[in-house]
């Protein structure tokens, strides 16, 4: 593929789909041991930190797929829409990692 936006974009959707997968083994990981621990204040924190991971995950998920049905679509007032949609997806996404750093 030639270098262009074409090739940035796929590259972009590569390290996505990398970090998407990356994600989903770290949650596996601390699933098991979370499963593994017996039950107790801190296996409870540990449910509620994960199930934000899960969030987190899930929405990455949906602004992939949106990415890539938008990238399809012919330009208009439908795609205008559908990234201005995406955007705010992005934007909760980024509000949601910002909050866990500032805990």
């Amino acid at each position: 593929m030639p270098d262009g936006p074409e090739k940035d974009a796929a590259l972009a959707g590569l390290a996505e789909k990398e970090t998407l997968r990356k994600l989903k083994e770290e949650i596996e990981a601390e699933r098991a041991r979370i499963d593994a621990m017996p039950d107790s204040p801190e296996k409870d924190a540990a449910l509620d930190g994960l199930a934000e991971k899960e969030v987190q995950s899930k929405l990455r998920q949906e602004i992939e797929a949106e990415r890539a049905r938008i990238d399809i679509m012919p330009d208009g007032p439908e795609k205008d829409a559908a990234l201005a949609a995406l955007a705010e997806k992005e934007y909760l996404l980024k509000l949601i990692r910002k909050a866990k750093e500032d805990i």
